[in-house]
């Protein structure tokens, strides 16, 4: 596929690091790209080392699947590197929201955000969760006792997307949605599929092939999606008027909260009563609300920010774990005895549920072997050195999880799922950044501490209450779009179960 890289003097002669080159070559990417781009990135590293640099049309990228050097991107130099105009399109539902802005803007917002992520306010959510996941376990096992003609599978993946964007809408706003939780699920879901698609690939040409006008870290110089934008197409007015009715929703429930005083415990109140100081004031920048907290329109883009994200990701990976418990059934069967033994039958507690030592080992497994966001990217505002390679300014990094979660310099046979891995003793030794589903530096997920408590959350209860038989379906197919995903749905069986007292698992104290 590729030419044999670059010999040293070649290397230093061209400045960049080695990549592909020539018109078939780059061809052979943007193909690869769009067909499997797990297998594109893992043939372009083994070819060209851990950093690979090439040129699409104007658009330069580099190839990041080493450990130093994305702590070098995302931690030590990440004030060099911005969200790019790859995020253009996201910004038209999330506005300039914790996932798509930068500098000052984005610092203001990210120390106003940080007390609804406080250790006491994720804990604050645990029983909310426990109440909403046991209702949805019932609802699908009364479900299923209730069908009288053939038994048509439960889709996991639906399921898993409906009780996560539950969770989301509750922790998010409380009660508000109540009246109009159709609303939002309904539109937030249409909104998603429509950034999920390709859209009109043809106009992609544009930016590949005219200048963009723009300097490196311009948040409008991705031209395609702005003529998109202006098609009169289906898709355009559907995806215009769910993202409106969805910003509607928000906005209403933020301004009668406003007007009444009573902002709430939920995470949309603490945002709202959350200040910055004098001295926080002056070192983030000019933009914001009065007084140092945000204005409506801010509150609405974090708000539908941390929906999308808040939900989607954590679907997508309670969808993943049960595909994994469905293909090894002897791991199933292990967190089923290690629940079952340490909890009695009892829901867990909040310091319990991080006791399965077991569970939480089997949920990084799944993290790290399909990350729900599974690439990352970001855009150099100056030129720098990389691993002691030139980076030029503009050049856009894909700093892959998905890929650096399979380096074998890191991770011991990368493409055999195995839990052990996550022991403690292995965890401490291998290095801090080969392993980062939820990014990593300054710009680390807030939420992940949330994501994780959920997930393991709703794992361990439907473990508990659900007997789940994973219908075989058609071989796994990748979908990579925002989120990584399997093209087809996860079909199961669910039945109720009744727990109970049994043998402790190895390396479960009895």
């Amino acid at each position: 596929m590729f030419s044999d890289p670059k010999s040293a003097a070649e290397i230093t002669a061209t400045a960049v690091p080695p990549g592909p080159r020539g018109i078939r070559e780059i061809f052979q990417v943007m193909k690869g790209r769009k067909k499997d781009p797990l297998d594109l990135y893992l043939r372009l590293v083994a070819r060209y080392g851990d950093l690979v640099y090439f040129k699409v049309g104007n658009i330069a990228y580099a190839l990041v699947n080493d450990p130093d050097a994305i702590k070098w991107v995302l931690q030590e130099n990440s004030a060099n590197y911005v969200k790019g105009p790859g995020y253009e399109r996201l910004r038209d539902i999330l506005g300039h929201g914790l996932l798509t802005s930068n500098g000052d803007h984005w610092k203001r917002q990210r120390k106003l955000a940080a007390p609804a992520f406080h250790q006491r306010q994720v804990q604050g959510s645990f029983a909310s969760i426990l109440r909403m996941t046991d209702e949805m376990t019932d609802e699908m096992t009364t479900a299923w006792k209730l069908r009288t003609g053939p038994a048509i599978p439960v889709d996991l993946s639906a399921e898993m997307n409906r009780i996560t964007l539950r969770i989301a809408s509750e922790a998010l706003l409380g009660s508000d949605t109540t009246s109009r939780s159709d609303d939002v699920r309904i539109h937030l879901q249409e909104a998603l599929k429509f950034m999920d698609s390709r859209g009109m690939v043809w106009l992609r040409l544009l930016d590949f092939f005219l200048p963009s006008g723009g300097k490196a870290g311009r948040q409008d110089s991705n031209l395609a999606f702005r003529l998109e934008k202006k098609f009169p197409t289906k898709a355009n007015r559907d995806f215009q008027n769910s993202v409106r009715i969805l910003h509607e929703v928000v906005m209403q429930i933020i301004q009668a909260r406003r007007s009444s005083g009573d902002y709430g415990t939920d995470l949309l109140g603490v945002m709202m009563k959350s200040k910055l100081e004098k001295s926080e004031l002056d070192s983030a920048g000019p933009s914001g609300g009065e007084s140092g907290s945000m204005n409506d329109r801010q509150l609405q883009d974090e708000v539908t920010s941390l929906l999308m994200a808040g939900h989607e990701t954590t679907a997508t990976a309670l969808t993943w774990c049960w595909y994994f418990l469905g293909k090894y059934p002897e791991i199933h069967e292990k967190l089923k005895l290690e629940i079952d033994h340490k909890l009695q039958g009892e829901p867990p507690t909040f310091e319990s549920l991080f006791e399965l030592t077991h569970l939480s080992e089997f949920f990084s497994e799944v993290i790290r072997y399909y990350p729900p966001f599974w690439r990352v990217t970001r855009q150099a505002l100056q030129d720098d050195q990389v691993l002691g390679q030139f980076i030029p300014a503009g050049t856009t990094m894909i700093l892959c999880p998905l890929l650096t979660h399979r380096n074998p310099r890191h991770w011991k046979d990368p493409d055999t799922f195995n839990p052990d891995r996550f022991n403690e003793a292995d965890s401490k030794a291998r290095h801090r950044f080969a392993y980062f589903p939820f990014g990593a530096g300054p710009r680390v997920c807030i939420g992940a501490n949330f994501a994780v408590m959920e997930a393991l959350l709703v794992l361990c209860r439907m473990i508990q209450n659900c007997e789940i038989e994973i219908v075989i379906g058609p071989p796994l197919e990748l979908e990579a779009q925002i989120t990584l995903k399997s093209k087809h749905p996860l079909l199961a069986r669910v039945k109720s179960r009744a727990t109970h007292s049994r043998t402790a698992p190895a390396g479960v104290p009895s």
